[in-house]
């Protein structure tokens, strides 16, 4: 089965840190996608489709509210979002261990921390919610 990655960076430089060593570790340019702004940009290069943070994470989620909710608000408040498609097991292994040496965050204990701050954002989503699985620090998302 097809998997998403997605792990989520306090600053740039971490997440093009992770997206290198992708890189090194032999995933396509195509296979990376890296949000940095407004819009989430595929490493294949400045011609490819830019989609707004919320267009992207929706097709990703699907009608999981609550994660778009938090990834959104990890956006707004200026962290890095990177996902990376990967098609086995040894893959999705590989790309984790990448984005944690990478110091990606967990979103999850980040969003409870918003919350601590007054942010009304949506729960904690239960575990294994839909499609989307936790592994440390990295969501997958189940692709068909």
């Amino acid at each position: 089965m097809a998997n998403t990655l997605i792990g989520v960076f306090k600053n740039l430089e971490d997440a093009v840190e992770a997206r290198e060593k992708l890189r090194e570790k032999g995933f396509a340019d195509s296979a990376i996608k890296l949000h940095q702004d407004s819009a989430v940009m595929s490493s294949a290069g400045p011609d490819s489709r830019r989609q707004s943070a919320g267009e992207w994470l929706k097709s990703l989620f699907s009608l999981d509210e609550d994660y778009v909710g938090m990834y959104s608000e990890a956006v707004r408040r200026g962290h890095h979002l990177l996902a990376v498609d990967a098609n086995t097991q040894r893959e999705v292994d590989i790309a984790v261990d990448a984005m944690e040496q990478s110091r990606c965050i967990d979103i999850e204990d980040t969003a409870q921390q918003w919350r601590g701050e007054g942010w009304q954002g949506p729960q904690r989503p239960a575990a294994g919610a839909g499609r989307i699985v936790a592994v440390r620090t990295v969501r997958i998302v189940a692709r068909p």
